[in-house]
């Protein structure tokens, strides 16, 4: 349904080449005037490059919509650019996908949102990091603990007690172990559980 103004255009301009094709034989045998061929082959050649070029158009139009995909620009109105009837509903079908991709974003931004709000607020620690000790999650009430300001990398964790990275490290899934560790003037015994989950290609663990 989207395509059927484009071919019913490709098809009418097809005609009206070959009619031209046609006079133009008619011409070339029968009147053979030189200024009437050369303007009727002029015609001919602005036909066919029309043709070629409306072809081209919805391949170009295509490309730029699967380029603005793939760099996350969804921002473009494609029917605001429609200046053909012939392409409007397809225009309009690249405005829909590119409405549903912000939506989604947007959903994805605020469950996002939403979750972090839940993980900062809990009132038991939690940590996260991934096999290269990366730290993903740190929450408030574990800073609070810690009290290490921009902890990034497991090994930052050293500061608060110097085996504390490879003990994390070594903590079975499933298994509770206490680990003493000083802040300030306090000393504190911490019940530590761990728990580990794949996400894509990267092992998680909290």
């Amino acid at each position: 349904m989207i395509y059927k103004n484009f071919y019913i255009n490709i098809i009418i301009r097809v005609i009206i080449l070959t009619v031209t094709c046609f006079v133009f034989s008619l011409i070339y045998f029968s009147v053979k005037d030189l200024l009437i061929l050369i303007n009727v082959f002029l015609l001919i050649v602005l036909q066919v490059y029309l043709i070629i070029y409306k072809l081209n158009k919805t391949n170009r139009d295509l490309t730029s919509f699967f380029a603005a995909i793939q760099n996350d620009d969804s921002s473009i109105v494609y029917q605001k650019m429609s200046t053909d009837s012939s392409y409007r509903k397809l225009y309009r079908s690249f405005d829909d996908v590119n409405d549903r991709i912000r939506k989604l974003k947007i959903e994805s931004v605020t469950r996002n949102q939403y979750l972090q709000n839940v993980v900062d607020h809990v009132g038991i620690g939690l940590l996260s990091f991934d096999n290269n000790d990366n730290i993903d999650i740190l929450n408030n009430a574990t800073k609070n603990l810690i009290r290490v300001p921009g902890v990034k990398k497991l090994s930052r964790l050293e500061t608060v007690n110097k085996s504390l990275p490879s003990l994390l490290r070594e903590l079975k899934p499933g298994k509770q172990k206490l680990i003493k560790i000083r802040t300030e003037d306090e000393l504190l015994q911490l019940a530590v559980k761990a728990s580990v989950f794949k996400m894509e290609e990267r092992r998680i663990k909290l």
